[in-house]
């Protein structure tokens, strides 16, 4: 395979031996969703800026201290130099005669002002670069991508790492890293605009973020790379030797683990909370996103995020449950699972269980099929209320049940009040078995609930007498 790819004097790179994409392009996403990027290798002496683009809780600096890492490259904690690029735009419009301080992301740059901004990027990352012994220096501040055009206008020949995350795993972690008020990270205008419903708070952030990130990765393509943070944690030896390749860097010096993760050589600041405590790349959080009450997002919004989704090589937002729980339509895998023989135990739990469902009287007279869902041990369960069945496997039902495994399994063991997981969302609704009944899928959800705690009880009941017959 041709690695190289021809530059300005004629030098080729070498690479490493891993799945390095075809010189001169960069597929992301699947056989459907896959977009051709240039990939632009430069000569050992290149010195252009490179900026992350993305939103919070996407992994930027994870992906910070990769680039750190690397011998070529020195890339600080977020210094939001953009804001400072378009406070100095706003002076020296006024300076040069506007009426008012226009809109820095809009305006045109006078030569004047983009020296000083220039100037300015060299006095502060060019200094972090010359500090650490590195020819080039990267930017990771969240800001980054409100002012891409204007950065461009500063530096037009800069390079831009463009990172993407799936929106429900994105919803997720935003409410984890800030579950009493999702504050810090850029959140906070549309925090304001529906304090009620932060779910469609951090879904309209995140489209926002994700179409400019696209919409200037599109007109900039030559100059752009594309990486998702799954990819990154799933596979990062494969995933950063391509992102150096694209930048120019050297790919055969892909850093250790103990290398990227050494805070000792990394500079204090404003970055992700739990870095600190990291030793290697976590796939982990990867798939949680299932836990997220889509029905809270807006048809119209729901839309767009599906639009975006596809354009990156995510599963849409009503294949969240369904590709968590059966592996299907993700391109990435789910990180989430519980360990085999922890999940065979649950499952076991829970089959024996819903055998008992219909022991005694008909409870559930005039309640249709349901699905039950239980993403982290990859359980799927139709209960046919008609003919009084339970069967394995997923089926097309008027509505699905979801539990986390953990509040299912202490509801089993009688250790959590049922009412508090449904409260805080451990247990949900999805969907409805009758459109011109809206209650009716929670009327159906609580019926179940109740009758699963009976018979719980009862499988309790037998194991516990079975104990003392064998004593």
């Amino acid at each position: 395979m041709n690695c190289g790819a021809d530059n300005s004097s004629g030098d080729r790179r070498p690479c490493r031996d891993v799945d390095l994409p075809q010189a001169g392009t960069h597929d992301i996403g699947n056989d459907d969703t896959k977009t051709s990027l240039a990939v632009a290798v430069a000569t050992p002496t290149d010195r252009r800026p490179i900026f992350i683009l993305c939103a919070a809780r996407s992994g930027s600096t994870l992906l910070r201290y990769a680039l750190d890492a690397h011998p070529e490259v020195a890339c600080p904690t977020e210094l939001n130099v953009a804001e400072a690029f378009a406070q100095l735009a706003r002076i020296f419009g006024l300076i040069n005669g506007a009426q008012f301080a226009s809109d820095p992301k809009a305006m045109e740059l006078s030569p004047e002002t983009i020296a000083s901004c220039r100037s300015l990027a060299e006095a502060t990352l060019g200094r972090c670069a010359v500090q650490s012994g590195k020819p080039r220096w990267a930017d990771k501040s969240l800001v980054n991508a409100l002012f891409a055009d204007l950065i461009s206008q500063i530096f037009p020949e800069a390079q831009y790492l463009c990172l993407f995350r799936d929106c429900a795993d994105f919803i997720i972690s935003a409410h984890a890293a800030s579950p009493w008020g999702m504050s810090g990270y850029g959140l906070e205008p549309y925090i304001r605009e529906t304090p009620g419903n932060t779910v469609f708070s951090a879904a309209r952030y995140w489209a926002d973020q994700t179409e400019a990130i696209l919409t200037f990765s599109d007109a900039h393509a030559e100059q752009c790379y594309r990486i998702r943070y799954e990819d990154l944690v799933c596979e990062p030896e494969a995933t950063l030797a391509q992102t150096y390749r694209f930048l120019g860097l050297q790919d055969d010096a892909i850093p250790s683990d103990e290398a990227i993760f050494d805070e000792k050589q990394r500079m204090r600041g404003p970055q992700d909370h739990k870095i600190s405590f990291t030793s290697t790349f976590d796939p982990s959080s990867i798939g949680q996103g299932w836990k997220v009450p889509t029905e809270f997002i807006p048809p119209f919004l729901s839309t767009r995020i599906d639009e975006l989704a596809d354009r990156i090589g995510y599963s849409r937002l009503d294949g969240q449950l369904e590709s968590a729980v059966l592996g299907r339509g993700r391109t990435v895998r789910v990180g989430a699972r519980w360990a085999d023989e922890k999940a065979d135990v649950l499952r076991r739990a829970i089959d024996e269980t819903l055998a008992l469902l219909f022991d005694g009287a008909d409870e559930f007279a005039g309640l249709s099929s349901q699905k039950l869902l239980v993403p982290e041990i990859g359980g799927c369960w139709t209960i046919d209320f008609a003919s009084r069945e339970v069967r394995n496997g997923g089926e097309v039902c008027g509505s699905t049940i979801v539990a986390e495994a953990t509040a299912l399994q202490a509801i089993l063991d009688g250790t959590e009040n049922p009412a508090t997981a449904i409260r805080v969302g451990k247990i949900r609704v999805v969907g409805s078995a009758d459109p011109a009944d809206p209650m009716a899928a929670q009327r159906h959800r609580d019926a179940f609930v109740e009758e699963l705690i009976k018979a719980s009880r009862t499988r309790s009941r037998a194991s516990a007498l079975s104990t003392l017959l064998e004593v």
